[in-house]
């Protein structure tokens, strides 16, 4: 991988799932790497209810794990491991599958 193309396709995930909560009427803003663990921050039209959502994307995510079995695999860091929220989402986004 070329350097900057992990970056590119972080934000690329990034961008497209701002725009599908944008369509869906949703007021979503990028945190742009100002906060730490989270991509985006999602509210309803009113203000009055909100999330964060961190953005895991993969150009290739359906792949054969180590077992032989096919299946989408994203790589999640350990910085995930216990945190839980009712407010904090995660948005799995694998670019291959996605068509323009």
């Amino acid at each position: 991988m070329a350097i900057g193309e992990k970056q590119l396709i972080g934000a690329a995930g990034q961008y497209y799932v701002g725009y599908k909560l944008s369509e869906n009427k949703l007021c979503a803003a990028q945190t742009i790497g100002n906060a730490v663990g989270v991509d985006i921050l999602v509210c309803n039209d009113s203000g009055l209810e909100s999330c964060s959502i961190q953005v895991k994307t993969s150009k290739n995510a359906y792949r054969k794990n180590c077992y032989g079995n096919e299946g989408y695999q994203f790589d999640v860091g350990a910085s995930v491991i216990g945190k839980c929220s009712i407010n904090l989402w995660y948005a799995f986004v694998d670019l291959q599958q996605q068509k323009a």
